[in-house]
């Protein structure tokens, strides 16, 4: 019987449990005892990481499946699904894999996350369908991979066409993608041929790339006429490193999303900023740049960059920018005087944000240092900034 208990008693017991991977016997005994609210709870989110089996005792992935096949009810909580899959040879016999008959079980699942780190065996749709259970998720919302590693590009985007037979994806994200013949797969665009259920996106994130062509290619084929991916409802962009290549694509993409794109994320060199009219699209409410600087003299050009948002509302400029210039001194003194005023003027005249932050990293070839971070509240400082220099109101992390 389950034990009846106040309701504030139950959140205090909840809000102080912590159950890792070693950890699901205790899990499943209180899910046992408490009330069914408890359950919906402590299987709304659930981490997989499968290290293997041990000396005593079978994988995470094993007692997870266990636990669901003595109580399926709990299988209808989980929202959420996080997997880290590890092992050396996971993927010799997917179909025997704990993971295909878990995830057909979890038929409430729209959150799902995906860490791969097998270089030697990259990752195929056929893979991939198998390792889930071979089925479409109508539920999920969000996909999420990190270190994936492919055979090709066609591959990518054959899972990006798989996921949308579920219908219901709004989010999608590739971190940390590798192909293992990347020159074979610079052409591929005009190969993909979508399949006629598109998604509709709210929040893609492209970052970290193998290379800067793997990344051209892909946004290529999002906005190509074969690609599955629909854009006119997105809200958040983020695309790292990118060329001036891409950038034609991203135009495409932004110019699509102009009536609903909130927020975007770049990483890139000035010039490649600089092209994006950002003053076009006045639902941004969040810029967020990453500026790589190789001279001084480019500080003058990301300075355009911050006149770009004069005619936007927004609600946060962030700017990092990383730079290779080092002095005898402080780092920022590579920096002329005039630059600085010149910065100071964008910020006090040149934008109408409500905060701006801006991060200086001097880069070394291990590490970037960070030397120099003020955030300005501007509908409050405006003549704090104006009137003292830039150097008097450094704030250093």
């Amino acid at each position: 019987m389950p034990v009846q208990l106040p309701q504030e008693v139950l959140e205090i017991i909840l809000e102080n449990l912590h159950f890792d991977c070693q950890s699901l016997r205790q899990c499943a005994l209180v899910a046992h005892c408490l009330l069914a609210v408890a359950q919906r709870i402590l299987f709304r989110t659930i981490y997989l990481v499968d290290v293997g089996k041990g000396r005593g005792g079978t994988d995470t992935f094993d007692k997870f499946h266990r636990l669901l096949e003595h109580s399926p009810h709990l299988a209808k909580y989980t929202t959420e699904l996080t997997l880290l899959l590890y092992p050396p040879r996971w993927d010799r016999e997917f179909s025997k894999h704990p993971l295909s008959h878990i995830v057909p079980k979890l038929h409430s699942m729209k959150w799902l996350s995906l860490f791969l780190g097998d270089m030697d065996n990259p990752i195929t749709l056929h893979r991939l369908s198998t390792l889930l259970g071979g089925r479409s998720f109508p539920k999920l919302r969000s996909m999420v991979f990190v270190f994936l590693f492919l055979a090709s590009m066609e591959d990518l985007f054959r899972i990006c066409e798989w996921l949308a037979e579920g219908g219901g994806l709004k989010e999608l994200q590739f971190e940390n993608i590798c192909v293992s013949n990347p020159t074979s797969s610079l052409n591929m665009v005009s190969n993909s041929v979508g399949l006629p259920r598109a998604v509709h996106l709210e929040n893609l994130v492209v970052t970290r790339f193998q290379t800067s062509k793997e990344l051209d290619v892909f946004l290529g084929w999002a906005v190509s006429s074969g690609s599955c991916l629909r854009f006119g409802n997105l809200r958040e962009l983020t695309v790292g490193d990118f060329t001036e290549q891409s950038s034609e694509h991203l135009l495409r993409i932004l110019d699509t999303a102009r009536a609903s794109i909130r927020r975007v994320n770049f990483d890139s060199d000035v010039p490649c900023l600089s092209s994006i009219p950002f003053d076009n699209f006045h639902a941004l409410r969040t810029v967020s740049c990453c500026l790589v600087v190789h001279r001084p003299s480019s500080l003058n050009e990301w300075c355009n960059v911050l006149t770009q948002t004069k005619t936007l509302q927004l609600d946060s400029f962030i700017i990092h920018v990383k730079t290779h210039q080092r002095s005898a001194q402080e780092p920022w003194q590579g920096f002329a005087d005039h630059q600085w005023k010149d910065l100071e003027a964008v910020v006090v005249n040149g934008t109408r944000c409500r905060q701006l932050e801006i991060q200086i990293y001097i880069s070394s070839t291990k590490l970037d240092i960070g030397v120099l971070k003020g955030c300005f509240p501007l509908s409050h400082t405006r003549g704090h900034i104006a009137g003292e220099s830039w150097s008097r109101s450094r704030e250093y992390s």
